[in-house]
């Protein structure tokens, strides 16, 4: 599914959630993929996905074993979260 800034603007999306959206992705996004949604929580866009996947706008894919090594985690709510027992050290 290919994520344009004319759904964005359909679904009532903030100005500065455009203005984001813009930056980062001037072409849009070509197809929404667990990649593409892993590669987004690196951009500035991050801080808008919630409201994407709450608008319908994007489905969330799992993180289920993902390699999140640039995703910016600082405003995660993690207390849910849990780790397979091999991986804690």
């Amino acid at each position: 599914m290919k994520i344009t800034l004319q759904m964005l603007i359909d679904a009532n999306a903030c100005r500065e959630g455009l203005d984001q959206f813009t930056a980062d992705y001037p072409e849009g996004i070509a197809d929404w993929t667990r990649e593409a949604q892993l590669s987004l929580m690196t951009t500035g866009c991050r801080r808008y996905l919630g409201w994407a996947v709450a608008q319908h706008i994007v489905p969330w894919w799992s993180m289920s074993g993902a390699d999140l090594t640039d995703a910016d985690l600082s405003d995660a709510d993690l207390s849910d979260a849990t780790m397979p027992v091999d991986y804690c050290a």
